[in-house]
C-alpha cells in the first residue's frame, strides 16, 4: 500500500520488475507466499509481532513448471508458431529466449524423445523463472530496510533481515538441487537449437548411402584394370 493507505498498482522504475511482476500488490503477495509475513503493530496493548510461515520456492517451482506445461502442449499443437506462444515460453531477465527453431526441434524431435526433450525445457525454464522472482524480491526486501519508518524500529529491521536470510536459503537449495540435476542433464534449448540448424542445413531427401564401385571383370583370380 502506498502512503494513503490505498493499493499500489503499478510498479515503476526498474524495468527488470514491471516485466516480471503485473503491480506492487502481485510482487508482495509472490515474496509472502515464500518467505512468510510478518506483522509489527506499535499499539501498546496489542501483540506487538504476528507471523505467518511462508510455503518456499519448491512449490512456485512447481506452480510455473505447470503453467510452462501447458503453455507448451499448447504450442507444439498449434498450426503456427506465433511470437505470443514464443513470449509465454522464455525468461528474457535469465537468458532464456524460445525461438522458432526450439520449438520445431520439439515439434519434430522423434516421439520417443520429445518427451524427454520438453521436459528438459520446461524445468529449466521454471527455474530460471523463478530465480528471476526471487532475485527481485530480495532487491525489495533490500529496499525496505531503507525507508525511513522501518529504519527506525530495530523489530522492523530484524524480521526484514530474516525474511531476506530465509529467502537466501529458498533460492540456495532449489539452486543446489537443479545444479545436481544439471550434471546429468544437457541444456534442451541448445539440443533442440542445434537439431534445427542441422535439419536446415541437410538437403531435403540427402541420405547417407554407400558409395557404389564400378564392376570389374575378373579373370586368372585378378580384377582386370
Amino acid at each position: 500500500k502506498d502512503q494513503t493507505g490505498s493499493e499500489s498498482t503499478n510498479v515503476s522504475g526498474d524495468g527488470r520488475i514491471t516485466r516480471v511482476f503485473a503491480n506492487s500488490t502481485a510482487a508482495a503477495k509472490w515474496t509472502t507466499s515464500v518467505i512468510g509475513e510478518s506483522t509489527i503493530r506499535m499499539c501498546p496493548d496489542c501483540d506487538r509481532l504476528s507471523t505467518k510461515m511462508g510455503q518456499g520456492l519448491r512449490l512456485k517451482h512447481r506452480e510455473e513448471r505447470d503453467a510452462i506445461d501447458k503453455d507448451l502442449a499448447d504450442a507444439l499443437k498449434a498450426p503456427k508458431i506465433t511470437n505470443d506462444a514464443l513470449n509465454r515460453l522464455s525468461a528474457p531477465g535469465m537468458g532464456i529466449v524460445a525461438t522458432e527453431d526450439v520449438l520445431r526441434g520439439l515439434r519434430e524431435a522423434p516421439p520417443s524423445e520429445q518427451g524427454i526433450l520438453a521436459n528438459r525445457f520446461a524445468s529449466e525454464l521454471a527455474l530460471a523463472r523463478v530465480t528471476e522472482k526471487a532475485l527481485i524480491a530480495r532487491d525489495l526486501l533490500n529496499v525496505g530496510t531503507q525507508e525511513p519508518n522501518i529504519a527506525a524500529n530495530e523489530t522492523a529491521i530484524d524480521q526484514l533481515t530474516t525474511a531476506r536470510d530465509r529467502l537466501d536459503r529458498e533460492l540456495n537449495n532449489i539452486l543446489y538441487e537443479q545444479e545436481v540435476k544439471s550434471k546429468v542433464i544437457t541444456n534442451a534449448s541448445k539440443v533442440l537449437t542445434e537439431r534445427g540448424q542441422a535439419r536446415d542445413a541437410r538437403p531435403a531427401g540427402q541420405d547417407l548411402q554407400r558409395p557404389s564401385l564400378p564392376l570389374r571383370d575378373v579373370k586368372d583370380g585378378g580384377i582386370n584394370q
